[in-house]
């Protein structure tokens, strides 16, 4: 929105909010507007303030709330117990719209561009309607921001490849190194236990459970995973937005709120183990000889492990296929010498 759009808008609203049947006075927050020299809006029903002001502590003091559809200026005015108008022309603003007028607590969408004196007039009617106020009340005691932190991360969660990520030595730990030698992915812990065993130039390096690249979905690192299974290029998406979105808030209105234990992620630390890290590890010298021990015999296990062998590779075992071969490059070999 340029400067000149935006001064249109305000006097529309000026206009409309003067309408002497039907009075209102409007605070608008401004956004981040790019002519410094322009002066604030201010008349008898507007009055323009600035984008720094929290709009939370707004909420509190007024009727209704008509906002640009950020999904958190959204929440915060439902929480708040308003209802909603959302202004734009974007398509994640009307579906904002159409979720907050389908939920019965906000407007169709208004089209800034179009809008006129007389549309906004009856926006503001609708919107001060007591059966909107009463919807967005009772919208509000659904709301628990401890609740949709610990969904959001339970969803997160339960998404990630567990198997994938834990240590083969150690499977309390995560994986952050991987043996390429023996295909086994270590925990910075195993990595810094197997230490006198290792060659820095054989293999080690760091891991990952997943990669990401291109427009393709994450593929496993390392193949054989639990729960892997073949992308589908061109999913089918036939869902309906906005009535999901429905769907989920009846049934946060049916629902009790309830405790939800919380949870939190310790941070990894990073990629690269040295030396100097062992402290970050073990409290003690004791106890570093302990771990050590326990590792290396878990991971001396994991080497001497016999590698499986595929039923192709079997059946040519029985019948000799490829013995003739290994015969040709013995004699090539006495030959030679």
């Amino acid at each position: 929105m340029t400067t000149g759009e935006l001064s249109e808008l305000l006097q529309k609203l000026d206009l409309a909010s003067s309408d002497p049947k039907h009075e209102v006075r409007i605070i608008f927050q401004t956004r981040e507007v790019s002519d410094e020299k322009r002066k604030p809006h201010k008349s008898t029903n507007v009055f323009e303030i600035d984008s720094s002001i929290p709009y939370a502590r707004l909420f509190q003091k007024v009727a209704a709330v008509i906002h640009w559809g950020e999904p958190d200026v959204l929440a915060e005015a439902l929480a708040a117990g308003k209802p909603v108008g959302t202004c734009g022309i974007h398509s994640s603003q009307q579906f904002w719209a159409s979720v907050c007028e389908q939920a019965q607590v906000g407007l169709p969408l208004i089209n800034w561009r179009k809008c006129t004196v007389d549309s906004l007039t009856s926006s503001f009617l609708e919107l001060l309607k007591p059966g909107l106020g009463v919807n967005a009340q009772k919208v509000a005691t659904t709301f628990d921001p401890e609740k949709a932190i610990n969904a959001a991360v339970n969803a997160f969660t339960a998404n990630l490849p567990m198997e994938a990520m834990r240590c083969d030595v150690d499977r309390a730990n995560l994986a952050r190194v991987f043996d390429t030698c023996h295909d086994l992915k270590l925990s910075l812990e195993a990595y810094l236990a197997v230490q006198p065993r290792r060659d820095e130039s054989k293999g080690f390096v760091p891991y990952k459970p997943l990669r990401f690249g291109g427009s393709r979905p994450p593929r496993f690192s390392i193949s054989g995973n639990p729960g892997e299974t073949p992308p589908d290029s061109k999913p089918a998406r036939l869902l309906d937005g906005v009535a999901l979105t429905m769907d989920v808030l009846d049934l946060q209105a049916s629902e009790r709120i309830s405790t939800c234990t919380s949870s939190s992620a310790s941070d990894t630390g990073s990629i690269n183990a040295h030396p100097s890290n062992i402290a970050l590890y073990w409290a003690s010298a004791e106890e570093e000889v302990a771990v050590r021990t326990t590792t290396n015999a878990a991971y001396e296990r994991l080497v001497k492990r016999p590698k499986r062998t595929s039923k192709l590779d079997t059946v040519k075992r029985m019948f000799g296929v490829g013995k003739q071969a290994r015969r040709r490059e013995e004699l090539q070999y006495l030959t030679v010498q």
